[in-house]
């Protein structure tokens, strides 16, 4: 007989050991397990920490960091090395995924659109996997917190509702998804998780870079591919055909010198005010996760991510983020943009 268990606050680590002697090289990629599902249970991660390379001059090397459940990679979650710190050190409430289903005897039965967490259940290996953007000569560390529940009956007590509705309203739209039963056997059809029917609900975890130089006093848009690298980077959508939906939560800009405001663009809206983004002496209202960035904010490490309150959707509509230099042009790959937030697919 399985030991019923419902363990509200569970961590997992991975350690990769790299130095000059021994490189990750550029290009190449770490990977390996943190945690595999047991018999009977199902996790629901609601966390990530990340303690990137970190040279002893206090130099962060360039990293991108991914989750994959199965070998299946979760998209909407990118994370530079200056992205998600540990505990105590850094961005606080950005590093977390959402609101935890099995934390409902605590805080109560989360919305199908706050319970963004990552959902994995029986024999589900979790990886982490790290790629190198540039050579890596320093060790680098990866937790994962998460609750977890063992036995069928146990999950029924912790999570007091039979099926949660798939309903998701947004400007006035309605889309509506079948209910998804709360069991061990449908665990990863919830929100967060890689077997969701739409509307499929993510954590949605990117950072982006502007591929080409700024055109002075003209605004830059993070679009694909015209102004990023990568679809992935893209914080600048044409969002017509209502098939995906963004929902920032919070924002952190790594300003260049010449940079001077940002902003969520709306295309036909009458108004979308500038932000000041510029680095010190000068005033930053995103302030980024700074401690593992020794050119942002040396005196603010503890701050993180600037809460969006309320949060800015994006549906429907042509827009992001947009950014804007002084007058001088802003180099390629000057300015950083970390997101953190929700997006939906909703066809």
């Amino acid at each position: 007989m399985v030991n019923e268990v419902w363990d509200p606050k569970v961590t997992a680590k991975v350690t990769a050991t790299y130095s000059s002697a021994s490189p990750l090289k550029n290009g190449t990629q770490f990977s390996a397990p943190i945690y595999t599902v047991g018999s009977d249970e199902v996790i629901e991660i609601y966390r990530i920490e990340y303690s990137p390379p970190i040279l002893d001059d206090g130099t962060v090397q360039k990293t991108l960091l991914e989750i994959a459940i199965n070998d299946r990679v979760i998209e909407p979650i990118k994370i530079a090395s200056n992205m998600m710190p540990m505990k105590g050190v850094g961005a606080g409430l950005a590093v977390d995924l959402g609101k935890p289903l099995l934390h409902a005897p605590i805080s109560g039965v989360p919305l199908p659109i706050e319970n963004t967490t990552i959902k994995a259940k029986v024999d589900d290996v979790i990886k982490v996997q790290v790629t190198a953007l540039e050579d890596i000569t320093a060790p680098f560390m990866i937790y994962i917190k998460f609750a977890r529940v063992i036995g069928k009956s146990k999950l029924a007590t912790v999570v007091p509702i039979a099926a949660m509705p798939k309903r998701v309203e947004l400007l006035g739209d309605v889309y509506d998804g079948r209910a998804v039963p709360i069991s061990v056997d449908t665990w990863n059809e919830l929100p967060g998780g890689n077997a969701q029917e739409k509307p499929q609900i993510f954590p949605f975890i990117t950072w982006s870079t502007n591929k080409n130089a700024t055109t002075p006093n003209k605004e830059y848009s993070f679009s694909y591919p015209d102004n990023v690298d990568n679809l992935w980077q893209a914080l600048f959508w044409k969002l017509s055909e209502k098939r995906e939906a963004y929902i920032f939560n919070y924002l952190g800009v790594h300003p260049h010198a010449n940079q001077k405001a940002t902003r969520f663009y709306v295309d036909t809206r009458f108004t979308n005010p500038w932000f000041d983004t510029q680095p010190l002496p000068y005033y930053n209202e995103f302030i980024p996760a700074s401690y593992f960035d020794n050119n942002v904010n040396v005196n603010a490490k503890r701050l993180g991510p600037t809460a969006i309150v309320p949060s800015f959707l994006f549906h429907g509509v042509t827009g992001g983020i947009q950014i804007l230099d002084n007058g001088t042009a802003i180099p390629a790959y000057g300015v950083q943009v970390d997101a953190y937030g929700v997006k939906i697919v909703l066809r």
